[in-house]
């Protein structure tokens, strides 16, 4: 249900595809002039989740009692909120290679949360599209976060009192803020054209890029980074239905560190604070944690015209993500596999020629293969999320 622009980078190769695609160049002086190109959408989102909690951790937070939570929510001032977003998208479109359509177009977009101000952020991107024969079409895209705050994560912690097990006060969390940049590259190939006695078209659009994601506190050792791949079914049937079959893998890459996790004894029938029994409970250990993963998503798109102005969409994913540690000590990633669904709907309304109407929502519910946030990180988890949004959307 998120609306993404992505980002642009890859050097050279982008730069030499602008020069021979600006207005400036040959072919374009003989051929229509370039215009101007864009869409700017603004929606505001109720979100019953956003940090991702199970129901009891959402409780602890909107409790809010630091005495007994220490700084674990630490600029999580509740688990859920109002978010406006603002996404604007504004380029130029005219010829480019062989004559044919090149849209270049940078794009910002803007969030903004009424009680959790420290989620705030701002991404800015820039697509390339070039279009080729035969309905076929080259996109370079990217997009890059500078600063996001999903939730804190478990950094230290000191048995101050001494007696073999770390109380909530005891241990210190961190914010989790990092940068994220991702780009991409892909190629659409139409199959069919859809026409009056054959209405079915079809494309085919294949691409892959590579994601790179640096948190601000090293010592979290929740950097990763890696390539992705992706590949769509688009079809229509006629002019007012349309259904999208999308897959995406991702194969991200963490190094191996050092953390303090807060395991309970019996669970594991080990003496981790060596007082000679294996009874105690929130006992502080350091093990080395890997973050590596596979991620696979399917989904599907569903687009039904209702109405003379009025189009409905359904929208699934289904995501499963299988970590690879082989770390003996690693409880919490070693052998972990994580599953999410996430089903949603958007009516669009048309209002004017270019002004459209949004109302949708959304319903996601992740279940992990073992216990929630075994050892207390902060991780994600266990949880369901529930959101809906109105807004308007306009395209120049």
């Amino acid at each position: 249900m998120v609306s993404r622009v992505w980002p642009i980078a890859g050097g050279s190769a982008v730069l030499v595809l602008v020069m021979l695609c600006t207005p400036g160049a040959a072919d374009a002086q003989q051929r229509k002039p370039w215009r101007l190109t864009g869409a700017l959408r603004v929606e505001t989102q109720y979100d019953d989740n956003i940090f991702l909690l199970t129901q009891v951790r959402k409780q602890d937070l909107n409790a809010q009692d630091a005495g007994l939570l220490g700084n674990r929510y630490a600029d999580m001032q509740h688990s859920n909120d109002l978010v406006s977003t603002a996404s604007l998208s504004l380029g130029f479109r005219g010829p480019g290679l062989g004559g044919r359509t090149l849209t270049i177009l940078p794009a910002v977009s803007m969030e903004y949360y009424a009680r959790n101000g420290e989620r705030q952020n701002v991404t800015v991107g820039l697509s390339l599209e070039q279009s080729l024969g035969n309905g076929g079409e080259l996109r370079l895209r990217g997009e890059t976060t500078p600063s996001y705050f999903p939730k804190n994560y478990l950094a230290a912690a000191t048995d101050l009192d001494g007696n073999g097990s770390i109380s909530p006060a005891e241990r210190v969390y961190a914010p989790g803020t990092y940068r994220e940049t991702e780009v991409s590259a892909d190629y659409r190939l139409r199959l069919s054209k859809s026409r009056r006695r054959s209405p079915l078209g079809a494309a085919l659009r294949v691409g892959g890029g590579y994601v790179d994601r640096r948190y601000e506190s090293e010592t979290l050792g929740r950097d990763r980074h890696g390539p992705t791949a992706r590949a769509e079914l688009l079809l229509d049937f006629g002019r007012r239905v349309g259904l999208d079959l999308g897959y995406r893998f991702e194969q991200l890459t963490a190094t191996p560190t050092s953390q303090v996790l807060i395991l309970d004894e019996p669970q594991f029938g080990r003496d981790l604070n060596g007082d000679g029994d294996q009874s105690d409970l929130d006992v502080r250990t350091t093990e080395v944690v890997d973050r590596s993963r596979r991620e696979h998503r399917l989904g599907a798109d569903l687009a039904l015209g209702i109405g003379r102005r009025s189009d409905l969409t359904l929208e699934y994913e289904y995501r499963w993500r299988t970590y690879t540690s082989t770390e003996p000590g690693d409880v919490v990633y070693n052998g972990r596999t994580d599953a999410r669904q996430v089903v949603g709907a958007e009516l669009e309304i048309q209002l004017a020629r270019r002004v459209r109407f949004l109302l949708g929502g959304e319903y996601a519910r992740q279940r992990l293969n073992r216990a929630s946030d075994i050892a207390s990180i902060g991780e994600e988890d266990d949880y369901t999320r529930r959101r809906a949004f109105s807004g308007f959307a306009v395209n120049f």
